[in-house]
């Protein structure tokens, strides 16, 4: 199924007042003595949109089947005005709620909002950096495009959030970072605020939500059959791993590339050992706050879902690994039938036991090596209390053969399972040696050799599953996969 969900909102910077400057030179800092120049700020969510979210060139599951326009909070607009090369901090200044009219056009059926009280600055080349919701306070420096957001300083509840709305009972609503920078811009003098409505000294430029989001649904029938047993899936959750531990404040663009933060980073030999440096670079957190998975919408309308939230995680194609790249981790627990369990053994603590060379399941190890009923010498992969686990890369290239998985801030991936086709995993090898894993490999000289390897291209193996300032749409992404 391919969707694309698309929200833009549009945010207008008008530069109110008289501008004039009589600097002898060229000094940032001696015009900024002269400040007699205001600016005011206008921000208007377009009926449609016009530009795409920072998605790349080659993007994958776009999902244009339905309309999102978001559910954005704003709280906080963080303006800085910087220096032509952009290295001096000249103004800055941050508008709250109470600073901020919401306006509405029913012709246009557009929102739009407008700043109370102007900024006084002065003329010159400007560029503006506008910040949404920071969650830090106003900076007394210039903000770099290089600025860091890690989630060890600042954790992604800070970055991004959902929340049930306190005006609306019922309906939820997103606290979102954004972030956005405009080209360089010259600020006209004696621009009067009559002049401004005629289109002088209006600066454009973007901004994105600072993080993705990933939404798992499911219509997949939970009982599960091949030739050899059956039984019945239960606690079906999810958890999204691997999105980067940290976020440039803007997006860093290169060619037809988004860097990341580890965008360079390629796991080697030691991903599951101690001495591995996978985490210094991704966020594994979320394996302990799996989520219930939820049933897909008969109307379609995931996006009414609150999904989890990541941190972009990109790499030049041909370098995305499996111990690299962003993943959705389905666990659930499986029940074998009675009749399925060759031994005819009971369960402890649901517990069983799949024999790797006959594909049988027994209650002990023992029963699936015996010679009657089993296999002498068999691998056999210890199921623990019953949980199988299932990988999902969120951007697949090929849902089949994958290569690339691109996760891009202000995008939503939507993964719809249609179907659970075989047991899935025992254990999960994607999580690095210096991180806890609650599902590490069982401690058993009968289990196989890692199921999965960190270093493999994705396609390898079985993954058994927008002042103008414009907020860009939630680019949309979503597809189907059979488990």
């Amino acid at each position: 199924m391919k969707t694309n969900l698309i929200l833009k909102v549009g945010l207008f910077i008008a530069l109110l007042g008289g501008l004039s400057a009589c600097s002898k030179d060229n000094d940032p800092l001696e015009k900024q003595e002269k400040k007699n120049t205001y600016v005011g700020f206008s921000v208007r969510f377009p009926e449609a949109p016009t530009s795409r979210s920072g998605v790349l060139p080659s993007d994958y599951n776009d999902d244009g089947s339905i309309s999102f326009d978001g559910r954005d909070s704003l709280l906080t607009l963080d303006i800085y005005l910087l220096s032509g090369d952009g290295q001096n901090l000249l103004d800055a200044k941050r508008f709250s709620n109470d600073d901020i009219l919401y306006n509405y056009d029913s012709r246009n059926q557009t929102w739009w909002i407008t700043t109370i009280s102007p900024l006084l600055t002065s003329a010159g080349n400007r560029i503006i950096v506008a910040i949404f919701n920071s969650p830090t306070a106003l900076l007394t420096t210039a903000p770099t495009d290089d600025y860091l957001f890690s989630l060890s300083t600042t954790p992604m509840s800070s970055l991004a959030k959902s929340f049930e709305s306190p005006v609306n009972p019922g309906n939820m609503v997103d606290y979102i970072v954004m972030t956005g920078k405009s080209e360089v811009t010259e600020i006209l003098d004696n621009v009067a605020p009559l002049d401004v409505a005629a289109g002088k000294n209006r600066v454009a430029l973007d901004v994105r939500r600072i993080a993705a989001r990933a939404i798992v649904t499911t219509n997949a029938d939970t009982n599960l059959s091949t030739s050899v047993f059956s039984g019945k899936l239960s606690n079906l959750t999810y958890s999204v791993v691997q999105g980067a531990n940290a976020v440039y404040r803007v997006m860093q663009e290169s060619g037809s590339n988004v860097i990341s933060w580890g965008y360079s980073y390629i796991p080697d030999e030691t991903y599951l050992s101690s001495s591995s440096t996978a985490s210094q670079y991704y966020d594994y957190s979320d394996l302990q706050y799996a989520l219930p998975i939820p049933a897909k919408p008969a109307s379609g309308a995931y996006t009414d879902l609150s999904g989890k939230f990541l941190l972009e995680n990109t790499h030049v194609n041909g370098s995305y690994r499996k111990g690299n790249t962003a993943y959705i981790l389905v666990r659930a627990k499986f029940t074998p039938d009675p009749a399925s369990i060759v031994d005819g053994g009971a369960l402890t603590d649901g517990t069983f036991y799949l024999g790797v060379s006959n594909d049988k399941i027994y209650s002990s190890v023992l029963a699936a090596q015996t010679s009657d009923i089993g296999i002498v010498g068999q691998k056999v992969k210890t199921y623990t209390n019953g949980i199988v686990m299932y990988f999902i890369w969120l951007n697949p290239d090929d849902i089949s053969m994958p290569q690339y998985s691109p996760v891009v801030r202000n995008n939503i991936y939507h993964v719809n399972i249609k179907s659970f086709t075989n047991l899935g995993y025992n254990w999960n090898p994607l999580v690095p040696g210096d991180v806890p894993n609650p599902n590490p490999r069982p401690t058993n000289s009968h289990e196989p050799e890692c199921p999965i390897d960190p270093v493999d291209p994705l396609s390898v193996s079985e993954t058994y599953l927008e002042a103008d300032i414009t907020l860009l749409s939630w680019q949309l992404h979503s597809y189907d996969i059979d488990l």
